[in-house]
């Protein structure tokens, strides 16, 4: 079923006129599809922000633009197949018709193969198969950078749920927690590894971090300053499609209803997938720069959460709201095809 929906998606996008081509080299998946023909050294440095799987996997394809394509939307029904598995049909439905989830998972991104690597962490994490877990956490950071904040997260559950499972006592962490944390090496091995590359190649071994800053003009700031610049920063300022307070009302209409669930899913007692889902809707507030304006994207991680959170409370009364999400999605996918900016 859930790969039906993703060929049905495809279908309507080309039966109203959408250019496939466009959704493998529009915006990022350019970026990663130029990785993927000419690798890191291209003569653009900007390659270097985008983590190497997902345009490794395409070269790997040999297939261009389409293999990108394909990859991105297997790995968004295998996520949603996920979903499933932790939730039910109705989450798995919900899951896959996010607006921005249809719109970038089924364009060339890598968003998709990342929350897969994120869910399927979890999935290991709650059969306390840590070997896994940390392996898993491993391939999404190495498939975005963002994934780095999982780490930390993970860290905090499995610390916390090995201690419960000893009773609460003060020596638990250290006599039971610390050999199952043991495997936190594997994405630590991993980070060295990127940043002494990274030093290798253009002599700054936290370039993922510092060539946004550069490029693309990100920082942290607190939520207020963050609404002033997209109100009168000069990427939202200018002329050009949407006015600086529909890109403020874009965001928060994603990242509002986002944070309110996942405060009221922690009151519900669904804390160790609050604590994966809440720090990523959270720091969607805190900069500004191309990824304050890419905002309903960048908050998917805090997404795939929602509807295992949620799990006793979906059934068929949500079928007007997948059905609302698909076509917001379609529309915006259209949009994407087009070079619309206000959706990329």
């Amino acid at each position: 079923m859930l790969a039906c929906l993703k060929l049905l998606t495809v279908f309507v996008f080309l039966r109203f006129g959408g250019d496939l081509s466009a959704l493998g080299t529009n915006w990022d998946a350019g970026i990663y599809l130029n990785i993927a023909r000419f690798g890191y050294s291209s003569g653009d440095p900007t390659g270097y922000v985008f983590a190497p799987i997902f345009p490794w996997l395409t070269h790997l394809l040999a297939l261009d633009y389409f293999g990108a394509l394909l990859i991105a939307n297997v790995f968004t029904v295998a996520a949603a197949f996920l979903v499933y598995r932790l939730s039910n049909i109705y989450g798995a439905l919900l899951f896959s018709a996010f607006p921005t989830l249809l719109v970038f998972g089924t364009a060339a991104y890598a968003d998709s193969m990342m929350l897969f690597f994120l869910i399927l962490a979890y999935f290991f994490y709650a059969r306390s198969r840590y070997v896994g877990m940390w392996i898993s956490v491993t391939l999404a950071f190495l498939t975005k950078y963002a994934a780095l904040l999982a780490i930390p997260l993970f860290i905090l559950l499995v610390a916390y749920k090995e201690r419960s499972r000893q009773g609460g006592r003060l020596g638990a962490i250290t006599q039971f927690a610390v050999p199952e944390l043991c495997g936190v090496a594997i994405p630590s091995l991993a980070l060295i590894g990127v940043m002494f590359w990274l030093q290798q190649a253009v002599g700054d071994p936290l370039a993922f971090i510092h060539l946004q800053a550069e490029w693309w003009a990100s920082s942290l700031v607190d939520p207020y300053n963050q609404a002033l610049w997209i109100l009168h920063g000069p990427f939202t300022n200018q002329p050009g499609p949407g006015q600086p307070w529909e890109w403020l009302f874009r965001n928060y209409c994603f990242q509002v209803p986002i944070i309110i669930l996942w405060m009221v899913a922690l009151r519900r007692g669904k804390w160790d997938l609050a604590v994966l889902g809440l720090p990523f809707a959270l720091l969607t507030l805190t900069t500004i720069g191309t990824p304050a304006i890419s905002a309903p994207r960048i908050i998917l991680p805090a997404v795939w959460g929602l509807p295992i959170a949620y799990e006793k409370d979906l059934g068929l009364n949500f079928g007007p709201v997948v059905l609302v999400f698909s076509v917001v999605g379609l529309l915006w996918l259209l949009e994407f095809a087009g070079g619309h900016v206000f959706v990329a």
